[in-house]
């Protein structure tokens, strides 16, 4: 049995062209202590787009503080086909991704609940994907139960993990 640490999951983090957005989405995923985020960068829809991605791209660029990895595109292809795409990349050298847009705030533990999760439920054919989104509801509705976590039929996109399966 190997005692080496397991390969990080990385986060994958959609953005376009707005760097006040992304500055709080990676000001979070720091607090996560992220160790490796790719970028898909979206192309310009106009010249006031393509001013915007330089900042943001810019911005990325700077980030020491983890292993940045930076995929930007020529045209606008839309959050929808830049998502299936940028995914489709990325799973040709990741079992496993966690996906953020660039307007999305994570909670502290957000990494280390998703981590944890893939690892958890990567052989279980009915599940999806996971989330670290919580819908609101009565804390006393856990009362009876010490589950930490719950099968919903629904989806979330504000962060979100799956697999390469």
């Amino acid at each position: 049995m190997s005692n080496s640490t397991p390969t990080p999951i990385p986060v994958v983090v959609f953005a376009f062209n707005r760097l006040q957005q992304l500055r709080r989405t990676i000001a979070c995923l720091k607090t996560n202590h992220v160790p490796f985020i790719i970028f898909y960068i979206d192309g310009p829809r106009n010249d006031e787009d393509k001013a915007k991605i330089d900042k943001v791209e810019s911005f990325i660029r700077a980030i020491s503080w983890t292993n940045v990895q930076i995929v930007k595109r020529s045209k606008n292809l839309g959050l929808t086909e830049s998502i299936q795409k940028g995914l489709n990349e990325v799973f040709m050298n990741h079992e496993s991704a966690i996906v953020i847009e660039d307007d999305i705030e994570v909670a502290d533990g957000f990494y280390d609940y998703m981590c944890r999760a893939l690892r958890t439920y990567a052989d279980r054919s009915d599940i999806a994907g996971v989330t670290g989104l919580r819908y609101p509801f009565k804390k006393k509705s856990l009362r009876y139960t010490k589950a930490d976590v719950f099968l919903a039929p629904r989806f979330s996109s504000w962060g979100w993990g799956t697999w390469r399966r």
